[in-house]
């Protein structure tokens, strides 16, 4: 029922002339106690109202889930609907009808006095309990309210059985017959009689049929499974149906004396008064559910539903423990269900039988197949099973719906939506079509494709991790050792060289260690056996085949048993023998200079520190410097030049006594420790080297070597000032020597290039002669013509380092022949530039491949930025390379060789030299 309030009138059936009213005839106060007790001791709602719907009495017992209903467009409506139809005159019985509204069920009975319909008396609001609350939780969908708001409003209505309820309704038809009766009998004795006194007996006459029917009501008071009580503020019981004492374990006698207070749970007695406190203020409360305790200690749930009416409380309550209880146990499982089906690591879905269609999946069986609820619907299933796989899982399913199997188990592919197989382990499994109306299955799914690809990979692993170990050298081994069985791998069998003779024990292990391993090994091996530590060691063996020497390093742990003692001993055993090889070339190199294989500046600098001691005075120190190796470099390479720092550190050890300590300082020069050696024998001992220098040549150039020596004679002196003493003597002797040795070594120079291409001697000593003419023309000055005669002997004096086969090529040079001959006019600078005299001549050197509009090279100077006696060598440079056989042309003419410079007049050449050169010229060739 989900209000009485109804917004239509019922028909009437009698006299359309009178206008009864029920409140007219009847103490409303009166009826209030009747209709509240009456709901109290059924447990429904009720109401009294007139025939439009204007209620008669305050409602007994409304839920707040129909006030919530009633508070949304649709559910108002529904309800009304409801109201009109429960409200209509019945004279055959009470109108029962499940409301549209949700679905509750309610009833009606009209008040009929002399045939007019005056009044009905209504009750409702009550939950048929054989009706799903799922129906109910639809319709709050329907009508917009959240499913957890109704649930909660929802478990406070009043359940009841179909038949329970129609009982009460019957019930409730009788009363209203009665009261109907008893109306139609007072208008009687008023229209008739007339007279008070009749009407007050007619009335006490009807209150004592009303005791009657109280009588009634205390009847089914006492043998209602509910429980009803009255009692007083302080809890003491003032009357209390059997089923109280039924519930509790106590007698109607106990109860008498029962304080109910005393039998609350202590955890509910806050809420409690906080009831009270509401009843106080209201009247009344429903829906609160304290824990009453048993006589034998339990506690029971118990429902309670109070009103007040003066100094007493009316309470309908009832015994809801079991049904909490089954309710939690149920929602416990319905939750543990939901949760193992949504978050299981296998992909689940029931799937009808005969359509295929899936009714409900989670989340990892869409995953597992990468596509949607939806999708999956629309696909048939054998499209996306791998044609290799669809045999057997129709063989399979084909069983399974013939029932003769009950579920199976088996591999199979899925086709991925982007183009990939996903290998599954599937199960399906029949399900009992009693509990889901239909044929269906249960499908689950687990993603075996990692699986899968490492068992496809096994075989090929297990390949490559043998293959992996013999590239790495590695053995494997098992060491019994109360067996005292040593159980090597094919690996390490190889490894060691041996053969099935070889004895499997701890001796025969250690047979083959290099002797002065042997001790250390065992020792070794005792002591991290003894305190459970981690094997690791790398020791030398003699290999039993060849009896060749290798090192290996071996890794192992020890294994226990129950009691602590150790059993096995288990590792690997690898062959480090070119890692070892490595680690001893590392130090060789750490303290040895690759080039000389003489010791480096850092050993030198650590053994300095070791022999500086007093009984290796005195202690001298020799500084020794190679001259000329910038000039000799840049004349002949670096190759060349590393051959003759390794003809001098040659020389040096070839004089070397075993206490002496040579090292290479860095770039060209030398040091040596001489330990108890004093002044005079490090003198003869420069002596000796310089003795054997005129006789070492290299590229035709004598071996120089600039000396500088300093002694230690006590232990005050510091040996860094001794060093540094020896080098600056060293610098002395080369400042006073280098100057004329780099002369020497210019002079052999241009000597060695003219014996290895006579033609290039020939062509520099033409341009030589040309370069005086010009300077003649251009009335240059005597020394500038000097400089011209002497540069143009030296301008190609960079070609010493230009490969033959390049300066001689017959053909024409490629792009990269033609980058390393445009390199000799910038390594001609650099030798000329080694002599102070030169510097000037090496400028000019620098620049005469430079033309006038800037596109010449090294520099690409352009017009006057070019020494003007570049300018002179260009000229005079171009013209004889023209007029001269080279190897890839025949030499041309004077006058073509003149038309060319003439055609080049301001790009190539300086326009007022050329002009100056080419009339000489032609002045020459008149003549």
């Amino acid at each position: 029922m989900e209000s009485m309030n109804f917004a239509s009138k019922s028909n009437q059936i009698g006299h359309p002339a009178l206008n009864y009213k029920v409140k007219d005839y009847f103490d409303v106060d009166e009826l209030q106690k009747i209709q509240d007790l009456f709901s109290s001791i059924t447990g429904v709602a009720s109401i009294i109202t007139e025939t439009d719907g204007t209620p008669v009495t305050s409602p007994s017992g409304f839920c707040e889930l129909c006030t919530a209903i009633r508070n949304t467009e649709i559910g108002l409506k529904n309800c009304l609907m409801s109201d009109s139809i429960i409200g209509k005159t019945n004279t055959h019985g009470p109108t029962i009808k499940q409301c549209y509204s949700g679905g509750l069920m309610d009833a009606g009975a009209s008040i009929i006095i002399d045939g007019n319909h005056v009044g009905n008396w209504m009750i409702g609001q009550i939950f048929d309990s054989e009706v799903s609350d799922e129906k109910l939780l639809l319709y709050a969908d329907a009508i917009g309210i959240e499913r957890s708001v109704f649930s909660a409003k929802l478990s406070k209505v009043k359940r009841f059985k179909k038949e329970e309820f129609e009982k009460i309704s019957d019930f409730l038809y009788l009363n209203t017959k009665q009261l109907s009766k008893y109306i139609k009998k007072s208008i009687k004795l008023s229209e008739e009689i007339g007279e008070q006194k009749i009407l007050q007996i007619e009335l006490r006459r009807l209150n004592q049929e009303l005791n009657e029917k109280n009588q009634e009501i205390e009847k089914f008071f006492s043998i209602s499974s509910d429980l009803f009580s009255i009692t007083d503020a302080a809890g003491n019981f003032y009357k209390a149906n059997k089923a109280w004492g039924d519930i509790l374990g106590y007698s109607e006698t106990d109860l008498e004396s029962l304080n109910y207070h005393e039998h609350i749970h202590p955890d509910d007695i806050e809420d409690y008064y906080k009831v009270m406190m509401e009843i106080e203020k209201t009247g009344k409360n429903f829906g609160f559910t304290p824990r009453y305790k048993h006589k034998d200690g339990s506690y029971r749930l118990i429902e309670w539903s109070c009103i007040k009416e003066g100094e007493y409380y009316y309470s309908s309550d009832r015994d809801v423990t079991e049904k909490i209880l089954q309710e939690m146990k149920s929602k416990e499982i319905d939750d543990r269900l939901r949760i193992i089906f949504e978050q299981s690591p296998l992909g689940m879905a029931l799937v009808d039988s005969n359509t295929h269609r899936i009714y409900q999946a989670n989340a990892k069986f869409t995953e597992i197949l990468g596509r949607s609820f939806d999708e999956l619907n629309l696909i048939d299933w054998k499209t996306i099973t791998h044609p290799l796989d669809l045999e057997k899982d129709m063989e399979k399913w084909e069983l399974l719906r013939n029932q003769e199997i009950t579920n199976y188990t088996l591999e199979k592919r899925y086709l991925h939506p982007f183009g990939h197989w996903v290998w599954t382990n599937l199960t399906i499994s029949l399900v009992d079509s009693a509990s889901t109306n239909s044929d269906s299955h249960i499908l689950m799914l687990e993603d075996i494709s990692i699986r899968k690809q490492a068992e496809l990979k096994l075989v090929e692993s297990q390949f490559y991790l043998s293959e992996s170990q013999k590239a790495a050298n590695i053995g494997s081994f098992h060491f019994d050792l109360e067996m005292d069985q040593w159980t090597p791998s094919d690996e390490l069998i190889r490894i060691f060289g041996i053969n099935d003779d070889f004895p499997r024990n701890f001796d025969g292990w250690t047979s083959i260690l290099r002797e002065d391993y042997k001790p250390l090994l065992v020792r070794y091996f005792k002591q991290i056996r003894n305190n459970n530590k981690k094997f690791d060691f790398e020791y030398p063996i003699n290999r039993i085949d060849d009896g060749k020497e290798i090192w290996v390093h071996g890794l192992g742990v020890f294994e226990r048993n129950s009691e602590g003692k150790t059993t096995n001993f288990i590792g690997t055993i690898q062959d480090i023998t070119k890692r070892k090889k490595t680690e001893e070339d590392l130090k060789y190199f750490s303290y040895h200079d690759q080039l000389t294989g003489l010791y480096n500046r850092k050993y030198y600098e650590d053994e300095l520190s070791r022999i500086d001691v007093d009984e290796n005075l005195p202690l001298s120190i020799v500084m020794a410097d190679v001259n000329g190796m910038k000039v000799f470099n840049d004349a002949f390479g670096h190759k060349r030049g590393d051959a003759l720092l390794k003809k001098a550190a040659e020389l040096f050890q070839s004089v070397c006594e075993k206490k002496y300590i040579l090292s290479r300082w860095g770039g060209d020069e030398f040091v040596l420790i001489l330990p108890q050696t004093d002044a005079n024998a490090a003198s003869e001992f420069i002596d000796r080297v310089k003795s054997l220098l005129v006789h070492e040549y290299m590229n035709d150039i004598n071996l120089s070597i600039s000396f500088g020596c300093d002694t230690k004679k006590n232990t005050l002196e510091d040996i860094q000032s001794i060093q540094i003493k020896a080098e600056d003597n060293m610098y002395k002797q080369k400042m006073m020597e280098g100057e004329s040795l780099r002369g020497n070594a210019i002079t052999t120079i241009i000597r060695t290039l003219y014996e290895k291409n006579p033609r290039e001697e020939r062509h520099s000593s033409r341009v030589s002669e040309l370069c005086q003419v010009i300077g003649k023309e251009l009335k240059l000055s005597r020394i500038d013509i000097q400089k011209l005669k002497v540069v143009g002997m030296l301008h190609d004096i960079g070609k010493i380092a230009i490969e033959e086969s390049i300066l001689n090529k017959p053909g024409s040079l490629t792009k990269e022949e033609f980058e390393e001959v445009k390199k000799h006019p910038d390594i001609g600078f650099r030798i000329l530039s080694s002599s102070f005299e030169m510097k000037e001549l090496a400028n000019l050197t620098l620049f005469h491949h430079e033309r006038w509009d800037g596109k010449g090279y090294p520099q690409g100077l352009k017009g006057e930025e070019i020494p003007v006696l570049s300018r002179i060598i260009s000229i005079a440079d171009s013209y004889d390379a023209m007029t001269s056989d080279r190897p890839y042309r025949k030499a041309l003419t004077k006058e073509e060789a003149i038309d060319q410079i003439l055609e080049n007049l301001g790009s190539q050449f300086d326009p007022r030299i050329a002009k100056a050169f080419v009339e000489n010229i032609r002045e020459k060739c008149i003549a």
